[in-house]
């Protein structure tokens, strides 16, 4: 049950602050490229787009079984997921999240961010990739001995 999940947005530089009217299962990862335009994902691995800023959401894509999505644009987005045999597979969209491709497979990456459409970010616990390409290749530029928790750029 994933009632006690909830999203606000601020419009005033976090002055006030609203409840976004949250689909009932986007709760997985929900990415924001612009006030109005949103993406969602819930637990089934299905994927929501709003663009009233939250009060209504439409299933846009079933097909992949992400555990994370991170869009830095309206149109280009990423998402990765591991299979039940340990892959791990990143995929890009170039569309809003209608049609998915395959861009990397191996790197065991627990999440991603993306600054803009082509530089990202992504741990894989010790471990901290860059990419300056939209994703086609990584480089570790960091790595230490305690997991990297998480990462977040503004």
């Amino acid at each position: 049950d994933f009632e006690g999940f909830k999203i606000y947005k601020s419009q005033d530089g976090g002055e006030t602050w609203e409840m976004v009217n949250l689909y009932e299962d986007v709760v997985e990862s929900v990415s924001f490229p612009s006030t109005n335009i949103g993406f969602g994902l819930n637990s089934y691995g299905e994927i929501f787009k709003t663009t009233d800023g939250g009060d209504f959401w439409a299933n846009i894509c079933d097909n992949y079984d992400f555990e994370s999505i991170n869009f830095p644009s309206e149109s280009v987005g990423y998402g990765f997921f591991r299979d039940p045999l340990e892959d791990y597979y990143t995929y890009k969209t170039t569309d809003g999240g209608t049609n998915w491709i395959l861009i990397n497979q191996g790197i065991e990456f627990e999440q991603i961010d993306f600054l803009s459409e082509n530089i990202g970010y992504g741990t894989t616990g010790d471990e901290l990739y860059k990419t300056t390409d939209g994703g086609e290749s990584w480089g570790i530029i960091y790595e230490d001995e305690e997991d990297i928790e998480s990462i977040s750029f503004f």
